[in-house]
């Protein structure tokens, strides 16, 4: 029978660590994002939404998420509309940055559901280490020839594994204002190297530090072999409580140790390159009885 998992307490001593449905600290930060359910802060990305008629001039709409770093990894940028463009922009290692892409259609039985390839739906990836976000959708001629399925134009930042395009979000996306999105966030703005000399640096107990690739500030993981909050401290995790935390084999018994295990023989077993095998007097006892068995069978 599998042992349960340790339970590593990931709040501080009195403190909870929820607030309603939410957990509010459920980290796992080596993933590089804040989050809160299934450890990931959301944050809700507004949404872009042109509408168009043919006598309105065509104009564009901005929105600016919070100022933090949007995740590469974890979002993409998607416009949605047969006719529509919309535009990323941000500021990219200090200049100015953007990135767009178009979808246009002129009959909604040539939109495929759950496809986001240009044809209804776009979808671009997010540019990493991106700052200062915000996002613009346009219409090419106000919408008049498709205004039946699609009278708005739409553009969003949404977590990568939220959304799934579908033809009725033509019309229906409209009566949405907010999408979940996910924020990379940082301590401070000090490497590693300098936030650990100060008194307060935040990495707790068998953690490590490290540093970020596009933007300042520093983040702490539990070490190889431990798990937990790495802001109050990490636990060691016993491999040998599950099989599947280990790979002993036949032979060998699994001895838990500080951040890692190991598996030695069993009684009467040698190790021999990565196998244990049995050791040269076991052997011949079990050849003995075997010969004994063998002759008395015969006679």
């Amino acid at each position: 029978m599998a042992a349960a998992a340790t339970a590593f307490p990931i709040a501080l001593p009195h403190c909870s660590d929820s607030c309603g449905k939410l957990e509010m600290f459920q980290f796992h930060i080596h993933m590089a994002q804040l989050k809160v359910v299934t450890s990931m802060m959301g944050i809700f990305s507004s949404i872009v939404i042109l509408p168009t008629r043919a006598s309105q001039k065509n104009d564009s709409q901005t929105v600016t998420p919070p100022t933090f770093t949007v995740s590469a990894t974890k979002n993409k940028f998607v416009a949605v509309g047969c006719d529509t463009y919309a535009y990323l922009n941000g500021d990219l290692n200090g200049q100015a940055f953007s990135v767009g892409c178009l979808s246009k259609c002129e009959n909604i039985s040539s939109v495929v559901n759950g496809t986001c390839s240009g044809i209804g739906c776009c979808e671009v990836q997010i540019p990493e280490g991106i700052k200062n976000v915000n996002f613009k959708a346009y219409s090419f001629v106000n919408h008049t020839k498709v205004w039946d399925f699609n009278p708005c134009s739409y553009a969003f930042i949404i977590g990568a594994d939220k959304f799934k395009f579908s033809s009725e979000y033509l019309i229906s996306l409209q009566y949405n204002r907010t999408f979940p999105m996910v924020l990379d966030w940082a301590i401070g703005n000090e490497t590693c190297e300098v936030a650990q000399k100060k008194v307060n640096y935040l990495c707790g107990v068998n953690t490590a530090c490290f540093n970020l690739k596009n933007q300042s500030g520093y983040r702490c993981k539990c070490k190889d072999g431990y798990e937990g909050n790495p802001y109050l401290s990490c636990q060691d995790i016993n491999e040998c409580d599950a099989k599947e935390l280990n790979n002993c084999t036949s032979y060998q018994y699994c001895v838990n140790e500080l951040g890692s295990y190991h598996c030695p023989c069993m009684e009467g077993y040698h190790s021999y390159g990565e196998a244990c095998v049995p050791d040269q007097s076991s052997l011949a006892i079990k050849l003995t009885v075997v010969s004994i068995v063998f002759s008395n069978h015969v006679t």
